[in-house]
C-alpha cells in the first residue's frame, strides 16, 4: 500500500515538474515575442508607453494562471488578443471599469466562453472580439457604444442579445449565428449594414423600426427561415438584403401578378375613357343637327306663311303652288284642286278637269 502511495505521490510531482517549465516556457515566449511582461495578478500588461504600442493605451494582452472565470485587472484600458494557453477552459470574463475599448479579435475563439459583462466604460468595440466564441450564451452591451460591427460572428449557441438604445449602425454583427431567434432593434438605429444577419438560420421574423433608412447587401441572407419580415415605408433596400429566405422567395412570387392587376386596371380606365371622348364627340354634332334642324323648319314654316302659303291637315305650311304636304304627302287642300289627283281646276269647275272625281274630297 506504501508503495503505490509513494508511486502516485512521484507521478504527481513529476507532472508538476514538466508542466511548471512547459508554462513558464510559454510565458517567457510570449513576452518575447509581444513586447508584454506578466503581471503578478497573472496577467501580460503591454504598456502604453512602450515603442510598440501604437494605441497609446495600456492593454492586457494574455493570461497565464489557473481561472477559468477571469477577472480582468483593473490597470487594464484596453484589450488585444487576449492569450491564453487553453481558450476552451475559460468560461466567464469580467471587464472593469478601466477598459475603454475591446479590440478586434480580443476574445476570439475563446470556444469554452459562455458569459461576458461589457460595462459602460467601453465605447468602442472592434469587429470579431467574440468571433467563433460558440459556447457563449450570456453578453450584456454597453449602452456607450453607437457601432455594432462583426463582433459575434459565428457565436453558434447564441440566442438572443438586447441592442442598447445607443446603437445607430449595425454591420455584420450577428452573420453566422444560427440559433439567434429573436432580436429586437431599438428607434436608435439607422441603419443595418453588410451581412449584419447573414446566416441567422433560425431567425423567422424581424421587426425593421421605422428609424432604419438602409438596409444592406445580404443583411439577412441566408435567413432560411425568415418569413415574417416589417419594413417602414421609405427605407432602402438592397436588391440581395433577404436573398436566400422565404420572405425574398415569397417577395417575387407577388410582382408579376400586381403588374397584371395594374395593366387590367390601366386597359379597363384607357377604355372607359375611349369610350366617353367617342359619345362625347358623337353627341355634340347630334345636338347641333337637331337644334339646326328644328330653327331651320321654323323658319321655313314662318317664311311660307308670310308667303301666302297652305296650311295641310297634319299643320304642316305648304308652299302656295305645293300640290302635295311636304310633311305626310297628302293633296295640299285649295280652291279648284282635286283631292284624288292634286290637279289645279279652273275656277268654278265641279268636277276634276284631270280625273274627272267631283270636286268634294275626291269621293264620287
Amino acid at each position: 500500500m506504501r508503495k503505490k502511495i509513494l508511486s502516485l505521490a512521484l507521478t504527481l510531482l513529476l507532472c508538476a515538474a514538466m508542466t511548471v517549465p512547459a508554462m513558464a516556457g510559454w510565458k517567457e515566449d510570449y513576452e518575447s515575442t509581444h513586447h508584454s511582461v506578466f503581471q503578478e495578478d497573472g496577467y501580460a500588461m503591454f504598456p502604453a508607453d512602450n515603442y510598440w504600442n501604437t494605441y497609446g493605451k495600456t492593454m492586457v494582452t494574455a493570461y497565464a494562471g489557473p481561472d477559468v472565470n477571469l477577472i480582468l485587472p483593473d490597470w487594464a484600458e484596453a484589450v488585444d488578443s487576449l492569450a491564453v494557453e487553453d481558450p476552451s477552459k475559460i468560461k466567464s470574463i469580467v471587464i472593469p471599469d478601466s477598459v475603454t475599448t475591446l479590440y478586434a479579435k480580443a476574445f476570439a475563439g475563446f470556444t469554452g466562453l459562455e458569459r461576458v459583462t461589457i460595462p459602460d466604460s467601453v465605447t468602442e468595440i472592434e469587429g470579431a472580439v467574440f468571433e467563433d466564441c460558440t459556447s457563449l450564451t450570456d453578453v450584456t452591451l454597453p449602452s456607450s457604444i453607437t457601432r455594432l460591427s462583426s463582433i459575434f460572428q459565428n457565436c453558434t449557441n447564441l440566442t438572443s442579445v438586447t441592442i442598447p438604445n445607443s446603437v445607430t449602425e449595425t454591420l455584420g454583427t450577428f452573420e453566422g449565428c444560427t440559433s439567434l431567434t429573436s432580436i429586437t432593434l431599438p428607434n436608435s438605429v439607422t441603419e443595418i449594414e453588410a451581412f449584419a444577419f447573414y446566416g441567422c438560420t433560425s431567425l423567422t421574423s424581424i421587426t425593421i423600426p421605422d428609424s432604419v433608412t438602409w438596409i444592406g447587401p445580404r443583411a439577412f441572407a441566408n435567413c432560411t427561415n425568415l418569413d415574417n419580415v416589417s419594413i417602414p415605408k421609405g427605407c432602402a433596400v438592397a436588391e440581395d438584403a433577404f436573398e436566400g429566405t422565404p420572405y425574398q422567395a415569397k417577395k417575387d412570387s407577388q410582382p408579376p401578378i400586381a403588374i397584371a392587376a395594374v395593366a387590367v386596371v390601366v386597359v379597363a380606365m384607357v377604355a372607359v375613357v375611349a369610350v366617353l371622348l367617342v359619345l362625347k364627340k358623337k353627341g355634340k354634332p347630334n345636338k347641333k343637327v337637331v337644334v339646326d334642324a328644328a330653327s331651320k323648319d321654323s323658319q321655313t314654316t314662318e317664311q311660307a306663311k308670310q308667303a301666302g302659303g297652305i296650311t295641310c291637315s297634319c299643320g304642316t305650311v305648304n308652299d302656295p303652288e305645293a300640290a302635295f304636304c311636304s310633311e305626310c304627302g297628302k293633296p295640299v287642300a285649295r280652291p279648284g284642286r282635286c283631292l284624288a289627283c292634286g290637279h289645279q281646276n279652273d275656277p268654278g269647275a265641279k268636277f276634276c278637269q284631270g280625273c274627272g272625281k267631283p270636286l268634294n274630297g275626291g269621293e264620287d
